[in-house]
């Protein structure tokens, strides 16, 4: 698998699904910048007793991956219009700016 500079490997495709609260590979709404700058490629999610790709490690040291969103059922249809708006604040959204090559799939009818 080929890796980045930092050795870490990288992704062809980052296929994920969103929550009803926006929030895609466990990654939650409400996090601070800090944490969502963080440098740690990997942390814990305490909840699930298991452990997540954090935010530098899914968008900004991924490579040229190519990302896949798929966002089913009504009631997910608030989160994505948020997550697809100009200054949108949910986990969604900030991989939308982080990566503009991000297709999003939906069942839920267009805006």
């Amino acid at each position: 698998m080929p890796a980045n500079i930092n050795g870490q490997p990288v992704l062809d495709l980052i296929f994920l699904g969103m929550g009803e609260d926006g929030h895609v590979a466990s990654l939650f709404p409400g996090e601070s910048e800090a944490v969502m700058a963080g440098e740690p490629v990997y942390r814990a999610v305490t909840a699930a007793n298991t452990a997540t790709p954090g935010h530098p490690g899914l968008w900004r040291d991924c490579g040229g991956a190519a990302g896949w969103v798929l966002v089913s059922g009504a009631g997910k249809e608030a989160a994505l219009r948020e997550s697809l708006r100009p200054g949108g604040q949910t986990p969604l959204a900030c991989v939308l700016r982080l990566r503009p090559n991000t297709r999003v799939f939906s069942d839920l009818p267009p805006a």
